[in-house]
């Protein structure tokens, strides 16, 4: 067993109190993790990528104990979903080589993809069409938001022309069912927003760290700031889906009483998730 040093488990290296829930060889890792996470880059691909590989390690409950994942993101200060989703990209590409082949690779523009991308690229199950939409990110210089477009409509890319959907050649006459442009752009809000906060989570706290001593005045006058736009702009947001849910509502209304029959009511757990605002309101 690997011994504790001293100092290991005193509240400043472990604010969170984690370490006396952990065993030797989770905390001997924890430790060895956490001193990655201080050195990663903005952009450290590979930086990360070790770190995603620390993190999938802990799935071996032999070695780590039971619920390991809890508790190293409490140990390091990260949320579970960003760790879970660090081990999975480490799953996704196991071959350390081969994906530092990856990460090597530039797009037309002569950058390379960021973690982002390859975050976004986890997320696609298949093998197949994952190296495909890394092939045209790279071809065309897609963003993360344009590989996360693509990635919803493989066959085409965010350029092409994605509006409507073609009609079965045995359908007749019948007219052509558009795509439903509201379900991608709210998918790609939730994405930006999942985004922000990974950013939030593995970069802002280590930038911090790392300002001068003579920069924090100005430091905390920024961080104050941008807290308060945050705030404006969740409310905003709110309000704005808020005025959606409500229009939708009232064409609901509209084409039911074209069709002479009811619109039905909306089901409240349905409603409740669409719109927490109300319930965080209360």
């Amino acid at each position: 067993m690997a011994q504790k040093k001293p100092g290991q488990t005193g509240e400043k290296n472990d604010p969170n109190g984690a370490a006396g829930k952990m065993n030797d060889a989770l905390l001997e890792q924890a430790n060895q993790t956490r001193d990655r996470i201080a050195k990663i880059e903005n952009n450290d691909v590979m930086g990360r990528y070790a770190v995603a590989c620390d993190f999938h390690t802990t799935r071996d409950a032999a070695k780590y104990g039971a619920n390991a994942m809890q508790k190293f993101a409490k140990f390091v200060g990260w949320s579970l979903t960003t760790v879970q989703d660090y081990a999975k990209l480490a799953a996704t590409w196991p071959d350390a080589q081969k994906f530092a082949k990856l990460a090597a690779k530039q797009n037309k523009n002569g950058i390379p993809l960021s973690w982002s991308h390859f975050v976004a690229l986890m997320r696609e199950e298949d093998a197949e069409l994952r190296a495909d939409l890394m092939a045209q990110a790279l071809k065309k210089g897609w963003t993360v938001a344009e590989l996360e477009a693509g990635r919803k409509t493989p066959t085409s890319g965010p350029s092409d022309n994605t509006g409507t959907a073609t009609t079965d050649s045995t359908a007749g006459t019948a007219e052509p069912v558009a795509a439903n442009p509201v379900i991608a752009m709210v998918s790609g809000v939730a994405e930006k927003l999942t985004a922000v906060k990974a950013t939030c989570e593995t970069d802002l706290l280590k930038t911090i760290a790392a300002a001068p001593a003579a920069t924090l005045d100005e430091t905390l006058t920024s961080l104050q700031t941008a807290r308060e736009q945050v705030v404006t702009l969740h409310k905003s947001t709110l309000n704005s889906i808020d005025v959606a849910i409500a229009q939708v509502e009232e064409r609901r209304k509209l084409e039911a009483k074209k069709k002479g029959k009811p619109a039905g009511k909306t089901d409240k757990a349905s409603a409740s998730k669409a719109n927490p605002s109300k319930k965080s309101a209360a």
